[in-house]
């Protein structure tokens, strides 16, 4: 198992994490840092099944590295952004993934609250180089917008009830 460690800005460390030899406990030995030179980090997401690693970078955009730590520490593509309508920051990621290796990555825009729009979920594709597919804006169940969303979370993308395609979760900042 490998865990991803940042302090907002800075490097982006690689752990594995292993059992440490006792039975009893566990240890974490650095393994590599990524060549993230961005600004605040505002989420990160791996993607263990098509073997990538997603920095959310606040004011630019969302790069993609390989999460295998033999591989190099360059990013190997960058998307969201502001191409793509941004205005504001890009806060919370998250993947809704098929288990035939396709799916969605869901950015957070927090949009201009100062021309009263919602917070926007872009969603790109997961695969490839992740072409952006639609835009969401968010609005609670009286249509009022959500203000101020920071993160995402793709907690299923399979059937359950009441929700045959899945659920995402997103959280409102100001309510």
């Amino acid at each position: 198992i490998y865990a991803f460690e940042n302090a907002s800005t800075g490097p982006i460390s690689q752990y594995l994490i292993e059992d440490d030899g006792t039975g009893k406990g566990i240890k974490a030995t650095h393994v590599r840092d990524l060549d993230y030179a961005g600004d605040t980090c505002e989420g990160m997401v791996s993607d263990d099944e098509l073997g990538f690693f997603y920095v959310g970078e606040e004011d630019k955009a969302v790069h993609k590295y390989y999460a295998d730590p033999s591989m190099s520490t360059a990013p190997i593509h960058s998307f969201a952004f502001a191409e793509d309508g941004y205005t504001r920051d890009r806060e919370g990621i998250s993947l809704f993934n098929f288990d035939n290796g396709t799916g969605y990555f869901i950015v957070v825009d927090q949009s201009d609250a100062s021309n009263y729009t919602a917070s926007i979920l872009r969603i790109y594709e997961r695969q490839g180089d992740n072409k952006l597919v639609k835009t969401v804006a968010l609005r609670d169940l009286n249509g009022e917008p959500m203000w101020d969303q920071d993160g995402v979370d793709s907690l299923y993308s399979t059937a359950l009830p009441g929700f045959p395609n899945g659920i995402v979760i997103g959280h409102d900042g100001a309510n």
